[in-house]
Parts: C-alpha cells; structure tokens; sequence
C-alpha cells in the first residue's frame, strides 16, 4: 500500500484488464463497507497533483481543506442542477429541449441496451493507476480529499459533492474512476424509465457541458438509459 492524496492506496499495473479492474473494484466495495471507506480508481499524473495540491494549499493543509469541506451540507445539488441547466438552455435555445422520440427508437437498438457490468477500460489515460480508500462511506465525499475541479465549466469541489450527493440519492451514482480532467459514475440499476433517462440526461449536461459538443441529444440520452457506467470530460 502507498500513500495518495494522504489516502491508502494500491498501485495498480497497467495491463490489468477491465474484468480484473471490475473484481478489484468489487472487492474493495465490499470491505470499504466493513472498514469504512470507499474504493476510487484514480489516474494520477502531474496535472491532477498539481490541481489537488494547490486546492489544499488553498485552505492551508489537506487535513484543513478536508475539514471545511465536510463542515457544509452540500443539500442543494437540485438546486445547482437546474440553474446550470437553464444557463445551458439560455444558450443553445430549443435545440437540447426538443427529443425527436423517432430518432431515439431507432438509436437505442444501434448502441445496444445491454447492461455491460464491466469495468470502462483506463489504459488510455497518462498516468499512474490506483485504488485508492477514501476513508469516508458517503461516495460523493471522496472529492474532499480529490478536489481535482473548478475550472473552465468543470464543478468545484462544493458544487461536485452537492450535485454527486443527489445523484447518489436519486440513482445510486457512485463515483468509479478519477483522472485529471474525466470522472466515471457507476450506477448498480441502471434506468429503464424513459422519462427519468431524459430527465437524468439534462442534469448531465447540466454537470458537463462539453458533452453537449460530442453528440446529438438523442444520443447522450440513448447513452444514458440502461447503462451502468456515466463518463464525463471537460477541456
């Protein structure tokens, strides 16, 4: 075990594949549970070091940064949602508010239903891989101790808990895989309801806008309904 972030990790090698990935992960869920933790795979590099040191070097220490963060409620995730959705709406005007449903029929069979419960594949991230224990059993907490975001239109820390927090009490979102600019959520039942699918699809454009940038809003919600894994990326 090593130290990341003042955390216990594991360093995991680089060509351990995605059903290994998805047992070790598994695992780790399972004893987080018994020793009160929560397991992240997190992608280390200069970047997101250099973001997470200067974030704690705002406050004074990571002991210190840790502290204020919890010290709040972070109970207005709805709240942040649907004001950075309307922003995002303000923009773009009616083109993400109308769902060609035709569209949608036909897309949801071409990119395939299936509740794939492996692991997404992280060889293609620069950096070193681990597990790391987040000593805390809330997993929208864990950004406390990886405040990797605040900047362009990525949520800070405060906002990162908040809208996680009413993820994970909506849908059981759980944070899986951190890097320097990505973040996967992991959802044990995936959703089945249309209509939750296409309401969950505005509140992740409303997280990372850029996805807006990478296809069709059918698409992004095609991607969302049924679907384990939610990956976001932010230039």
């Amino acid at each position: 075990m090593e130290t990341i972030f003042n955390c216990e990790a594991k360093k995991i090698d680089s060509n351990t594949s995605r059903e290994e990935l998805t047992n070790l992960y598994g695992r780790a869920v399972d004893e987080g549970r018994q020793k009160g933790y929560t397991p992240v795979f997190v992608v280390v590099n200069d970047m997101l070091e250099e973001t997470v040191e200067a974030q704690f070097g705002s406050i004074g220490s990571a002991e210190e940064y840790v502290k204020s963060v919890l010290s709040k409620s972070h109970s207005n995730g709805k709240e942040i949602f649907e004001r950075r959705y309307s922003d995002i709406v303000e923009r773009y005007g009616d083109e993400l508010e109308y769902i060609d449903r035709d569209m949608l029929d036909e897309m949801l069979p071409m990119l395939g239903n299936e509740q794939s419960t492996i692991m997404p594949s992280v060889s293609d991230y620069e950096g070193s891989l681990y597990l790391v224990q987040i000593p805390t059993l809330n997993p929208y907490e864990i950004f406390a101790w990886l405040p990797f975001g605040g900047w362009n239109e990525c949520p800070d820390t405060d906002d990162m808990i908040s809208m996680c927090k009413y993820w994970y009490d909506s849908y059981g979102a759980v944070p899986v895989i951190v890097t320097c600019d990505t973040l996967t959520l992991r959802i044990d039942e995936p959703l089945t309801d249309m209509e939750t699918a296409l309401n969950a699809t505005k509140e992740q454009l409303a997280f990372c806008e850029d996805i807006a940038d990478c296809a069709d809003v059918e698409a992004l919600i095609a991607m969302t309904y049924n679907k384990h894994y939610w990956s976001f990326w932010w230039d």
